[in-house]
């Protein structure tokens, strides 16, 4: 199966994901293939570098980060894969229309997401930089640089300029916790600053609850009306 195969089984068009599912999803990869290496660090890679999964790790970036703007407030978002060039991931909350009795209407959250690792030897702005000057992002977008390696630097003291500009550029990087629970950092680096820690087992306890069904169809109607029902789908190996 190629990568392309693989997407449209593990992401049918129109369907939207709860952030949990798609974070358990992927623990789902790691477990199979943990159980043949029998080393969980060996079974990460395997997963994180395997040939199909680049958007399967997109959709996990973005599942943190949405896990991550709902500590901040109180909407609830289910995400999906973008197939044009940008985004990579676009987020939708339903909220009351305005002037529809009885209806919801969606808004959109545009996730784009870029990687970047402590050891690079790029600094962490030329990257941001790179991103922000070669596309002109509408004020929609929300791009999340995700963090790998060891961050070893003075995080709290980043401010990017991004001009007139008011689209979102944020910091996700997993930090140490006391407890030795998993802990990411989500920071807005732009505009004005905003961060949120989130303990990402509780997380997605939470969401599990709060998403149900974890899966929506969304069926376009007149207008910006959408409505919206429980759809399955089925998870496909990743062959060796």
């Amino acid at each position: 199966m190629n990568e392309k195969e693989f997407n449209e089984q593990l992401f049918p068009k129109d369907i939207f994901f709860s952030p949990s599912l798609i974070i358990d999803t992927f623990n789902h990869y790691v477990n199979q293939a943990e159980s043949k290496t029998k080393s969980k660090h060996e079974a990460l890679q395997y997963v994180l570098h395997h040939r199909n999964t680049k958007k399967l790790k997109e959709m996990w970036v973005a599942a943190v980060f949405v896990l991550g703007t709902e500590a901040m407030g109180s909407d609830k978002y289910w995400i999906t894969p973008c197939d044009d060039n940008a985004p990579d991931v676009i987020a939708i909350c339903h909220k009351p229309h305005p002037t529809i009795a009885n209806s919801n209407r969606a808004e959109q959250l545009f996730i784009e997401i870029t990687e970047w690792n402590s050891n690079s030897k790029e600094e962490l702005s030329e990257i941001i930089s790179k991103k922000t000057t070669r596309k002109k992002y509408p004020n929609c977008y929300q791009i999340v640089v995700h963090i790998t390696g060891s961050v070893n630097f003075d995080m709290e003291n980043i401010i990017i300029d991004s001009g007139s500009n008011e689209y979102g550029v944020w910091l996700l990087y997993s930090v140490e916790s006391d407890d030795n629970l998993v802990t990411y950092r989500i920071t807005r680096v732009t505009q004005v600053k905003t961060e949120v820690l989130i303990n990402l087992e509780e997380s997605v306890k939470i969401d599990r609850v709060r998403k149900y069904p974890p899966l929506l169809q969304r069926k376009k109607r007149k207008g910006m009306h959408l409505d919206i029902s429980e759809k399955n789908i089925s998870i496909p190996q990743l062959d060796d």
